[in-house]
């Protein structure tokens, strides 16, 4: 009985069992005529003979083919015969997050720990990226949090598939975010100027063409700036339970009367 990795491959391994030989002997005597030569025999002792069940050891991180080498009754005419026990990597669920997140490294498959067949039961809970929600292998469908009220304590993972040597990807896709901006005259006490809402996903760019619109239109009608929260490029946080909020703050502008016959007065 020999045990091996279906693609050849040891290096960096575990090492396997060594081959097993189980064998089964018998015997008989025989007598040869000196005339004739003929040779005659007893009957073999005994008539048969069962080779044990040798057990296929559990390997962390790979499935076997068969679950044991099944005991096997022989006699004396059988011919020598080999078995082979293949072993093969189980899967990993397989996260993938989007650029300029933290990544997660595959979650490999757990073994069953009695049967080498099959993989385990004690599934990995897939790892929480804030601003972010992992769907299951159709891509659309979201994985349900550990904790409801607590996403942040990992993900159920799903169903290993039937093959446990494929993997499962796991994608992330980036929560809807919303950033307010809201434009206020400070001189007449932080009045409400108009508003701006920007929808986009975590992390990404927060857009700026409304924004710049609508500040444009106000500074034409006279305002000034004195406060801009959101000057510069902004981005979306991973918060989409929580509005950002920017506030522009303007004061109506001055400048001075230079009509001499508005700043001169005579009387005769």
């Amino acid at each position: 009985i020999k045990y091996e990795y279906a693609d050849g491959q040891t290096a960096g391994r575990p090492a396997l069992k060594a081959p097993v030989t189980q064998e089964a002997t018998f015997t008989r005597t025989g007598e040869r005529n000196r005339v004739t030569g003929e040779e005659t025999f007893t009957p073999w002792t005994p008539a048969t003979k069962e080779l044990a069940q040798e057990d296929t050891p559990v390997v962390t991180g790979f499935v076997a083919d068969k679950a044991n080498v099944a005991a096997k009754t022989v006699t004396p005419d059988d011919k020598d015969s080999e078995e082979v026990v293949q072993y093969k990597e189980l899967g990993s669920y397989v996260p993938n997050v989007p650029d300029g997140l933290p990544k997660v490294p595959k979650l490999p498959y757990p073994n069953d720990p009695t049967d080498p067949t099959k993989p385990g039961t004690d599934l990995p809970l897939i790892p929480h990226v804030p601003g972010t929600t992992p769907v299951g292998p159709d891509g659309t469908t979201p994985l349900t949090p550990k904790d409801p009220n607590d996403p942040s304590k990992g993900y159920n993972p799903p169903p290993i598939p039937n093959d446990p040597t494929q993997d499962t990807p796991i994608n992330y896709v980036k929560d809807g975010q919303k950033a307010i901006i809201t434009f206020v005259d400070q001189d007449d006490n932080n009045k409400e100027l108009g508003k701006v809402v920007e929808n986009g996903k975590s992390g990404d760019p927060i857009g700026t063409s409304n924004y710049e619109t609508r500040l444009k239109e106000l500074t034409d009608k006279g305002y000034e700036v004195v406060n801009d929260e959101f000057a510069g490029p902004k981005n979306f946080d991973n918060d989409d339970k929580k509005d950002q909020q920017f506030v522009v703050t303007l004061r109506q502008g001055k400048e001075p009367v230079t009509d001499p016959a508005k700043l001169n007065s005579k009387v005769t």
